[in-house]
């Protein structure tokens, strides 16, 4: 470089347009390579990347997770080693058919969103390393727990505390019964039925949380009560029984009421919110995000960065500057040859200026010969002109 003040000067130029720059240089000869954008190399590796971690992610969350469901009623705890999951599916890697988790649902929170629809969090109390904590979970945002992540389910209803003795004192069912959310005409219902098979016996139930009032003609629709909102307020549980298919009793009982049914005494003591907690074991998660992100990082790596590559060869015969500009780009053909013509006019000009100073000024400047092609990086140079590699010589004098 020191021995081609030229090449020095087109250095320079490359320098300040963003190109690193190799330059091979004597007197008479120089080559100046210029490259940019090569972070876009690195693009196409992280895009592939991304393909390899994506496939491994879904083999993964295929063969070597875990996900399962808890329904629980306020107040009751949960412990795999002695509970059962609810419907649960693990694929054939996995370690263990049920792994061991232990939870207690303190409490179910209606939240009510501004578009008047209601949405539920659960208070989950777990024990951590000896201490006792609490916490939230909702749909969309979960906790660990255990190795775990635990998230709100979609299911939610009410377990009311239902006994059934015989005359005798033996108790048929004795405790919080979740009954299935159903929805009809737009409206939640809360219904369920159990049967007891030794004795042809089977218990129907429709719980009703917010009855206004309990005058059945004011407050009725066909001889049945409504609920006029999910809210826990003047409660109501209809009770059906039904001994070999024939119906024994049906009556609707508030909350702290017994009644007699044939040789049977039902009653409705309490009632709590139940919910469903959904827990999963997933490691092809993680994977799956990270794969995502070098695929976003490789696409905007490959879009903004768009390699070009300029050589600029300089020869000096005499009292005469020849130099040639030529280049290649992956994309963008047209503001690239105009990048490039920019190019040759800034080198042209400085390269004048080199000469002015070395020569008297009213020495002639020849005017410069051009002949300009587009070339893809990857493919032959082309032949014709209007193809893509782009080249201009000039001659200085």
């Amino acid at each position: 470089q020191a021995a081609n003040p030229h090449a020095a000067l087109v250095e320079r130029e490359l320098k300040r347009r963003g190109y690193r720059v190799a330059v091979v240089a004597d007197h008479q000869r120089a080559e100046i390579r210029g490259s940019k954008g090569q972070a876009g190399v690195w693009g196409s590796i992280l895009f592939h990347a991304s393909v390899l971690l994506i496939l491994l992610g879904v083999a993964l969350s295929t063969f070597a997770s875990f996900e399962a469901s808890v329904g629980l009623t306020e107040g009751q705890t949960f412990d795999s080693q002695t509970d059962r999951y609810g419907v649960q599916k693990s694929g054939s890697l996995y370690p263990s058919s049920s792994p061991h988790l232990s939870m207690r649902l303190v409490r179910v929170e209606p939240e009510y969103l501004v578009n008047g629809a209601t949405t539920v969090a659960s208070i989950i109390e777990s024990s951590v390393g000896g201490r006792v904590e609490r916490f939230p979970v909702y749909i969309n945002h979960g906790a660990s727990l255990g190795g775990k992540t635990i998230h709100q389910g979609f299911k939610t209803g009410y377990s009311p505390l239902i006994v059934i003795e015989r005359q005798d004192g033996q108790a048929l069912l004795n405790g919080y019964t979740r009954l299935a959310t159903v929805a009809v005409g737009g409206k939640e219902l809360y219904r369920d039925f159990i049967e007891f098979p030794d004795r042809n016996l089977r218990a129907e139930f429709e719980f009703f949380p917010n009855v206004i009032d309990t005058i059945r003609d004011e407050f009725s629709l066909n001889g049945s009560y409504e609920h006029r909102s999910s809210n826990l307020n003047n409660p109501v549980l209809r009770v059906a029984l039904l001994d070999n298919g024939k119906t024994i009793f049906d009556q609707h009982l508030l909350i702290g009421s017994s009644a007699p049914a044939g040789g049977y005494t039902i009653s409705f003591a309490d009632v709590r919110r139940w919910t469903q907690i959904d827990v999963s074991d997933d490691p092809g998660q993680t994977v799956l995000i990270l794969g995502s992100l070098f695929g976003a990082i490789g696409l905007a790596l490959r879009l903004v960065c768009v390699r070009r590559r300029v050589v600029v060869i300089i020869n000096s015969l005499h009292s005469r500057i020849l130099f040639d500009v030529s280049g290649s780009a992956e994309k963008f053909q047209e503001t690239f040859k105009e990048d490039l013509s920019s190019l040759r006019l800034a080198i042209s000009e400085q390269l004048k200026k080199v000469q002015v100073s070395r020569h008297d000024e009213s020495v002639p400047v020849c005017q410069p010969h051009k002949s300009e092609m587009v070339h893809v990086l990857g493919e032959a140079a082309p032949q014709n002109v209007g193809k893509p590699e782009a080249r201009v010589s000039e001659e200085v004098l």
